[in-house]
């Protein structure tokens, strides 16, 4: 009884299924829905769906937005505002890296004027240092030449004490000899 019930069924099956182009016309609904008739390029959407053009892009439904889709136009509108913004950052970045580069010049041209500053203190402080060593010479040779000044003072003096004593003295010898030549 079994496998005649199962030869039914089947044979029911093979016959809906050779019968299919006369039953096409005729379509069942589930309750609540109604059926409807579509032209060419109609479209059907659900009470949940969403209907997009056809030049629509279609995305997974939480790749975007709880929209889930976006039109063409849009993509190519946000693109090209992209590459707009992607433009200006990149003319910043390319005059961030020339200020950067002219601030790198300025730095190296500030560091040598430094190490040149530098060098020329070191150079000043040596030629006071020089100067200060000649002036203290200077001040020692000045102070020798008042000493051998005043040295040379009292020796003249001294000669001029010792010319006068000598003319004393010949004056002595030439009386003295004349009063022997007299008294022989």
């Amino acid at each position: 009884m079994a496998a005649m019930l199962r030869n039914l069924i089947a044979g029911i099956v093979i016959g809906a299924s050779l019968s299919a182009p006369v039953h096409a016309q005729s379509f069942t609904c589930g309750i609540g829905d109604r059926g409807a008739c579509l032209g060419y390029g109609d479209m059907v959407c659900s009470s949940q769906g969403k209907c997009v053009s056809n030049d629509a892009q279609c995305f997974d439904r939480y790749q975007c937005d709880y929209e889930g889709f976006t039109c063409k136009s849009n993509v190519t509108s946000c693109v090209n505002d992209y590459n707009f913004l992607l433009n200006d950052h990149n003319v910043l970045v390319r005059n961030y890296n020339d200020l950067l580069d002219e601030r790198n010049m300025l730095a190296d041209e500030y560091n040598d004027l430094l190490r040149r500053h530098n060098s020329l203190v070191d150079d000043h402080n040596a030629l006071n240092d020089d100067f200060d060593l000649l002036q203290a010479n200077y001040d020692r040779l000045e102070l020798e030449m008042q000493e051998l000044e005043a040295e040379n003072q009292e020796l003249q003096q001294l000669l001029a004490d010792l010319e006068v004593a000598l003319d004393s003295i010949e004056d002595q010898v030439l009386r003295d000899g004349l009063r022997r030549s007299i008294r022989r």
